[in-house]
């Protein structure tokens, strides 16, 4: 990941990263995928191209009431995408 890349994420919260890679539409990240970091950084490239202030929040927020809810249909993905945010940008919750 380049300066460049580093400085558009500072920006971002630990749940907005996961809300923007598993929610925005047209990232569709696989789990395979996820293990990719070329792919991740990508993905997110995507995203923030795509994603306005609002949506960025929104996916946020979502995805922060995901990972507190284990029984949530989708919190297996939004958990792994958070391990992957982990692993590749160095952000944690």
């Amino acid at each position: 990941m380049s300066l460049l890349d580093q400085v558009a994420i500072d920006g971002l919260s630990f749940s907005e990263l996961v809300g923007l890679l598993a929610f925005t539409p047209g990232v569709n990240l696989y789990a395979d995928e996820l293990a990719d970091d070329h792919m991740v950084v990508t993905g997110l490239e995507f995203a923030m191209l795509t994603a306005r202030a609002e949506d960025r929040r929104a996916r946020g927020a979502l995805a922060a009431r995901l990972l507190d809810r284990p029984q949530a249909p989708v919190h297996d993905y939004a958990a792994l995408v958070a391990r992957t945010v982990t692993r590749v940008f160095g952000v944690t919750a």
